[in-house]
């Protein structure tokens, strides 16, 4: 089961629909693996995150797939980047879309970066948010190109944070 928030486009699923994932997969950020537009972003998050409140898995991934369905999407679903949180009473949550960029700037603790992040994202409609958001997940490859597998090369060097499998 889940529902959808009114507050975000976010995604909730009890743990009894998937009682292992609400322990395991707290602050992790799903991203398109073959895509090298996303995999700049990860690279930039990885050199800000300085405190490793994140992690990271290709949507592609086993992990990424038990994810998705730990929040009630289907298992192939990459049309957006996530940010999975573990919630209180052994349920996940999913941010999406623009949601999912503004609570993780939020969260990465930057000073003003977290006021100007929700300011900006009070004051924009969510379908106008959601539509410029739209158009770069439409265009991503395009911009960057694509890469043949989700595997990170350097993925081991990076203190166990992709739990990409």
């Amino acid at each position: 089961m889940h529902i959808m928030s009114p507050k975000a486009s976010s995604v909730r699923c009890s743990a009894t629909d998937s009682p292992s994932l609400s322990s395991n997969y707290d602050n992790v950020i799903l991203y398109d693996g073959v895509c090298n537009f996303c995999n700049a972003w990860v690279d930039i998050l990885l050199q800000i995150d300085t405190k490793k409140r994140f992690r990271f898995a290709a949507l592609q991934s086993d992990t990424g797939k038990k994810c998705l369905e730990g929040v009630g999407k289907e298992r192939d679903d990459i049309s957006s980047v996530m940010l999975i949180k573990s919630r209180g009473g052994g349920s996940l949550e999913g941010y999406e879309k623009s949601d999912c960029i503004v609570e993780v700037v939020k969260e990465l603790g930057i000073p003003g970066t977290g006021f100007v992040a929700s300011t900006l994202a009070a004051a924009m409609p969510r379908p106008v948010k959601d539509g410029l958001y739209d158009t770069v997940a439409r265009n991503r490859y395009n911009f960057m190109g694509k890469r043949t597998t989700f595997e990170r090369i350097n993925a081991g060097a990076e203190d166990g944070r992709f739990l990409n499998d």
